[in-house]
């Protein structure tokens, strides 16, 4: 999964890949990035903080209980 785009009434675009034809699909589309959690069965994603004001950092959901950026 990737960051696509801010569309024009401030939502953030997310887009996940599809293995089985090589393409992003354009997929995901939330308010705002801070509210983002996942889930797919045992996988969890959410937004962690903002780095140096440019890039999003996220965590995802390790089997042994802990969260990894």
């Amino acid at each position: 999964m990737r960051y696509y785009k801010l569309d024009s009434v401030n939502h953030h675009c997310f887009q996940v890949w599809k293995s089985d034809n090589n393409t992003w699909q354009d997929d995901i589309r939330v308010k705002a990035a801070f509210f983002l959690q996942a889930r797919d069965d045992d996988h969890w994603m959410r937004y962690e903080y903002m780095k140096n004001g440019q890039h999003s950092t996220f965590n995802i959901w390790k089997g042994d209980n802990t969260w990894v950026s």
